[in-house]
């Protein structure tokens, strides 16, 4: 709350986003804001010490895409208009007001920190998944797909590569 305090008075005259949450919607809208809007500053805040969300920690981090992911988040990092503020619980240690008060915008981008029951009649049925499993699920299969995907183009250039190298006048 300090530091936000001492952070507010240089951001009065820019565009100014708060974006609470550091998962793949906060950074895509991080990213949006910077590349749209010439004169605006984004904060974001994150209750967990590291950024990135269920790209760092729902998908195995040797994965080329999610590597890529990554690589531009950090593009979004490094713009010298965009801050990271980690360990920070908004509510417990800076209000929602406070950063309302603060910033031209707040976007709440945040994840659910645990599954939650509805309460619904069949919610624990077989084959019924809270959202968070759900996302957890297609980050893996879309990364698997992908690099299968990117297996086949690799293994059809290496083809294409021998059957142009030996000599011959064809193309697979």
């Amino acid at each position: 709350s300090h530091a936000l305090r001492a952070h507010r008075c240089c951001c009065r005259q820019l565009t100014t986003v708060a974006i609470v949450g550091a998962g793949p919607a906060a950074f895509y809208a991080a990213k949006s804001v910077l590349k749209g809007v010439e004169d605006s500053r984004v904060d974001m805040f994150e209750r967990l010490p590291t950024p990135h969300g269920l790209v760092r920690t729902g998908v195995a981090p040797d994965h080329p895409d999610v590597k890529a992911v990554v690589n531009d988040f950090a593009a979004v990092l490094t713009d010298k208009r965009c801050n990271f503020w980690g360990n920070v619980n908004v509510v417990k240690d800076v209000s929602l007001q406070e950063l309302q008060d603060s910033y031209s915008a707040v976007l709440l981008a945040y994840g659910a920190a645990s599954d939650r029951s509805l309460g619904l009649p069949g919610e624990d049925l077989p084959g019924v998944h809270s959202a968070r499993e759900f996302a957890r699920a297609i980050i893996v299969v879309i990364v698997v797909v992908v690099v299968a995907a990117a297996a086949a183009v690799a293994t059809a250039a290496a083809v294409a590569t021998v059957a142009i190298d030996d000599g011959r006048d064809r193309y697979v």
